[in-house]
């Protein structure tokens, strides 16, 4: 049935395995977008409803407020464009990116990309802050679910973004440097395995994330230093790290010890619960 200025309603025929055909449950609509004939199930098999779904659709396309895959894009796929650009792009905090995207997968895992409102950006960073993160942490994960809509609409996949507010970290100055007194309770409440990694950032300054990075060819005993490659350095720029002292004998220990490829799992909440053992709450 054609629909001047619109389209046409018809019915689709499917073949199955053994060859013979059966006719879809529901009417199928048809309409040109940029060009292209576009096909797809009205959803119905009344012929008036799917003359109606023909018109809203074409009017939808037409005023700019749906793709043809708006209707098919979920969080996971907007997930999984991110993923790839951040690999693309070969970006620094990309060993960063699991950890944030664990929280948003957990709250935001079979949602539809358009059913993602504002009021469920809220509910997820209320949850969030009942679960004690800090409002830089969550910061992070919402700039990557706004940056994962925003790379969506790029692709021209989707029409609509919901608004994603970053929180006020004015109080949230960074924090987690210690006196060498604090150290000492801090190191004295933490389990066995963390206690030479948490040394490591202690002397060295270094971030977790850059931290987990590095790999055994990062690391010259004998030349008693470290080689920061520049995909890991803050500033985009390598550094070397003189070992000696403690330093050097934990590095020395991880690396006959440890087989190349293991790599070091998140250990914040361990680390919360012997700073928080230790007295330690800022």
């Amino acid at each position: 049935m054609i629909v001047k200025g619109f389209g046409s309603v018809y019915v689709k025929r499917h073949k199955n395995k053994d060859g013979s055909w059966f006719e879809s449950p529901a009417l199928w609509i048809s309409f040109k977008y940029h060009g292209r004939w576009q096909a797809e199930s009205s959803g119905t098999n009344n012929i008036e409803e799917a003359v109606e779904r023909l018109k809203a659709r074409v009017n939808e396309l037409s005023a700019g407020r749906k793709t043809v895959k708006e209707d098919k894009i979920c969080y996971e796929d907007l997930v999984k464009q991110l993923k790839l650009d951040y690999k693309v792009n070969k970006k620094r905090s990309i060993d960063s990116l699991g950890f944030y995207l664990k929280h948003l997968d957990d709250f935001f895992k079979g949602f539809k990309a358009i059913e993602i409102r504002g009021s469920d950006v809220l509910e997820y960073v209320a949850k969030r802050q009942e679960e004690g993160a800090a409002n830089s942490s969550i910061n992070r994960e919402l700039s990557a679910l706004k940056r994962a809509f925003s790379l969506a609409r790029i692709a021209g996949d989707i029409v609509y973004q919901p608004h994603i507010q970053l929180l006020d970290e004015s109080d949230n100055v960074r924090q987690g440097f210690v006196n060498p007194a604090e150290f000492v309770k801090l190191h004295d409440n933490l389990p066995g395995y963390l206690k030479p990694i948490i040394e490591f950032l202690y002397f060295t300054g270094m971030r977790s994330g850059a931290t987990r990075g590095l790999r055994h060819k990062d690391v010259d005993i004998e030349a008693k230093v470290i080689r920061l490659p520049i995909k890991l350095a803050k500033n985009k720029k390598p550094q070397l790290i003189p070992l000696s002292g403690r330093l050097l004998a934990i590095v020395k220990e991880a690396y006959e010890n440890h087989h190349e490829g293991q790599p070091i799992g998140d250990f914040r909440k361990a680390f919360d619960s012997a700073a928080t053992a230790a007295g330690i709450t800022d």
